[in-house]
């Protein structure tokens, strides 16, 4: 690996782990954009969790593994990593290569919303609207897709005004 992003990295600066996985040094085999993401990982670096989960999710630095990117979002949101936590809801819901679960999916919305993510905030809002994984609120998920509507975040102003079920 290239000595200053491995160097960074090593300093847990997670935006230098990603360059640092590209970075053979002369005669050595490169460290794989997974192995070092996954080292930062370890080390309990929470964006480095998600760029990992990203990285198996779409087959990055090798072959797709969506069980793979779950537990490396999973430790993500463990880690307080509010992306982490919505992207792990988005793989719940569709079923996107782990079994589909609404309801498991709707608590890991609410761990991104409640920090402070608007994705994770539209989702949910979006599942207590549809009652999907979670007892049907309209008016809880009308109100928080206003909220998120009022804080600029477009996609809940589309859902908004979307009829419900439409």
């Amino acid at each position: 690996m290239g000595r200053p992003a491995t160097l960074a990295c090593a300093l847990l600066l997670a935006s230098a782990c990603s360059r640092a996985g590209s970075d053979g040094a002369p005669g050595q085999p490169a460290a794989t954009l997974t192995d070092v993401l996954q080292q930062a990982c370890d080390r309990g670096v929470a964006r480095s969790c998600n760029d990992l989960g990203i990285a198996w999710f779409e087959g990055r630095g090798g072959a797709k593994d969506p069980a793979r990117a779950a537990a490396a979002y999973r430790k993500a949101c463990e880690l307080r990593d509010a992306v982490g936590c919505v992207n792990l809801g988005v793989m719940l819901l569709n079923g996107q290569g782990i079994p589909a679960d609404a309801g498991a999916a709707s608590g890991y919305f609410r761990l991104g919303c409640d920090a402070g993510d608007l994705a994770g905030c539209t989702n949910l809002g979006l599942l207590l609207r549809e009652g999907r994984g979670v007892p049907r609120d309209e008016a809880g998920g009308n109100e928080l897709l206003l909220r998120v509507c009022r804080s600029g975040f477009h996609d809940a102003c589309r859902l908004l005004a979307r009829p419900e079920g439409g």
